[in-house]
């Protein structure tokens, strides 16, 4: 199925069902894991819905203080649970942590390769300092101000 998504914070009726689209991502996570993760205060998760309601993709993000990069949005995980429309989704959901990126003031967005122990690193300051384990997209927030 093509055609439009819904983007919104998750809900707690989508909690497992976007768990059943992490699981092909991230096999070691956890059903107790991940409610933790939704629980928390320090990740927004966005999930991507089609007209029927399936989730079809989600952004896990938090912004921080980069050593190096200053103000960052950090999007740990961004996965798409599509085979027909796989890259549109993918549009909307990077364009919704660019939004966000752009509205926190923050320098750079970085989108984490996958890898099955994303959900390990979360709490780990030291990853979190790293520069190497993901893609880094400067934000140019200057022509973008009116999205504030």
């Amino acid at each position: 199925m093509t055609g439009e998504y819904t983007l919104h914070t998750i809900r707690s009726d989508q909690v497992v069902r976007a768990f059943a689209l992490l699981q092909h991502v991230t096999p070691s996570l956890t059903i107790d894991q991940w409610q933790s993760v939704v629980d928390g205060q320090r990740w927004h998760i966005v999930v991507a819905t089609d007209t029927a309601c399936y989730v079809r993709g989600l952004t896990v993000s938090s912004t921080g203080k980069h050593p190096v990069a200053g103000k960052l949005l950090d999007v740990p995980v961004l996965v798409v649970g599509s085979a027909v429309d796989d890259v549109n989704i993918a549009e909307h959901l990077f364009a919704e942590a660019k939004r966000r990126a752009i509205v926190s003031k923050c320098q750079f967005i970085r989108i984490w390769m996958p890898a099955p122990d994303v959900f390990e690193h979360l709490r780990d300051l030291a990853h979190y300092n790293k520069w190497d384990h993901g893609l880094m997209c400067r934000i140019d927030i200057a022509p973008a101000a009116d999205l504030t």
